[in-house]
């Protein structure tokens, strides 16, 4: 008899995955309605995929149900690990969704104790408000807005902060309009370090982005040398399918290794260039990770729905549809131009394997930056329960990732700051990329 890593006879991975704690999340009524297998790519039998979605269950009490998001998984070899890995994204998704607590209806003044420094918020341009159809609008300290407690990473202390910014989806009102909501920075993990260091990572990862599709960086790509066996598997599954697959690094000046990714399928007149990337311990474990991601999105992207003629009417995935069109391959030239004249990238310093040690390594860098690095527990009793921890991390200094065109903030200091940090020319706002962001 074999006996798996847990002790129990080797059986099949959805049998070992009702055994495991997380099972106690799914039913019909429950957080998780239902997992499954998902088919994974023909000629890549190591690939395991599996989705989940969340059930109608309503976290701590709150009025909306959750009903139609999902969480879903890429994962290695591991069937088994699928499984958990889709449940907790979409254990993530329940979690981020709302405020689980009564926030607090309050202006910055009305509060009691520290709270975030507003002035770091994101911000779009003056020519980004002025639009008739800008989504966002200007923070303004003399209208009461809603507040979460969080714990301010860099001092220990408990720290007001916008429930706009902590649960992407709570309900706003006009004054909170000041932030697109995007699930960035939501974590869940049964390692609390390593469900603080998924949301923190996630954050330089869109930081990275932003930063690399609007100031159209020329990145370096990643040396071949430091790509794991995994990595160049993939690419090469993607050559043997007519897949042109360049990878850049766009670790930033943070040092959190981050790879940009450039797919071209050059026979296909719908999907002809898309957008990954991945962050990670090291470069190399960085590019397997946006690997994973871009073979397995492209469908997504595609459909017979046509685009809207205005970018007032984009919805999530628009943005990505429209750049993917062979008539915008030029929008990438800034990625592709001179590639050859560039040296190739190993990385620089990896990130400690340890979650706790990592989180005290970023979370030093983010003080050594000047900037602020806020967690708010999102943890519902469910959760709880099966042994997880889900938060939710801000980090207002890094550019937001927004997939609305009319709402990039190009107002923020970081846009034109870190280019400059990173050893790149910085573009002012009339010199940036107009395209829509190709990445969701």
């Amino acid at each position: 008899m074999v006996i798996a890593s847990d002790g129990h006879p080797d059986t099949s991975a959805e049998e070992r995955f009702r055994r495991s704690a997380l099972a106690s999340l799914v039913s019909p009524v429950g957080l998780v309605s239902a997992v499954r297998p998902a088919p994974g790519l023909r000629g890549l039998p190591r690939l395991k995929m599996a989705s989940a979605n969340v059930g109608s269950g309503v976290p701590g009490g709150t009025r909306e149900p959750s009903a139609g998001s999902s969480g879903g998984s890429r994962v290695l070899d591991d069937e088994y690990l699928s499984y958990v890995v889709a449940t907790a994204e979409a254990a993530e998704r329940y979690a981020g969704r709302m405020p689980h607590e009564q926030p607090l209806l309050a202006t910055p003044a009305e509060l009691d104790g520290p709270v975030l420094d507003m002035t770091r918020v994101p911000r779009c341009s003056d020519r980004e408000y002025a639009h008739p159809h800008c989504p966002v609008r200007r923070y303004d300290p003399e209208v009461p807005i809603h507040w979460s407690r969080g714990v301010d990473l860099i001092t220990g202390r408990d720290i007001w902060v916008p429930t706009v910014m902590a649960c992407y989806g709570f309900h706003v009102h006009g004054a909170e309009r000041f932030v697109t909501q995007i699930s960035t920075g939501q974590s869940v993990h049964t390692d609390p370090y390593a469900a603080l260091l998924g949301g923190l990572t996630e954050l330089c990862e869109r930081d990275a982005i932003a930063l690399t599709w609007l100031q159209k960086l020329p990145l370096p790509p990643v040396d071949p040398s430091v790509l794991t066996p995994a990595a160049l598997e993939m690419l090469v599954w993607g050559e043997r399918r007519f897949l042109r697959t360049l990878l850049f690094d766009a670790t930033t000046d943070l040092d959190v290794p981050t790879v940009y990714a450039l797919q071209v399928a050059p026979h296909d007149d719908s999907l002809r260039q898309i957008i990954g990337a991945g962050t990670g311990r090291s470069l190399g474990e960085a590019a397997e990770r946006c690997l994973l991601e871009l073979l397995t999105i492209r469908e997504c992207y595609r459909s017979e729905t046509e685009l809207p003629d205005d970018y007032h009417d984009f919805e999530f995935l628009d943005g990505s549809r429209m750049m993917a069109l062979p008539r915008h391959s030029e929008a990438f030239a800034f990625l592709t131009e001179g590639l050859a004249g560039r040296c190739g990238s190993t990385g620089g310093r990896p990130l400690p394997a340890d979650p706790k040690a990592a989180v005290e390594e970023l979370v030093g860098r983010l003080a050594a930056a000047g900037m602020q690095a806020v967690a708010v527990d999102r943890t519902c009793r469910e959760l709880r329960a099966a042994g997880l921890t889900a938060v939710s991390v801000v980090v207002p200094e890094l550019q937001p990732m927004s997939l609305d065109p009319l709402a990039q903030f190009r107002g923020h200091p970081r846009l034109s700051e870190a280019p400059v940090r990173m050893g790149f020319a910085s573009l002012p706002e009339e010199e940036q990329n107009q395209w829509p962001q190709p990445f969701a």
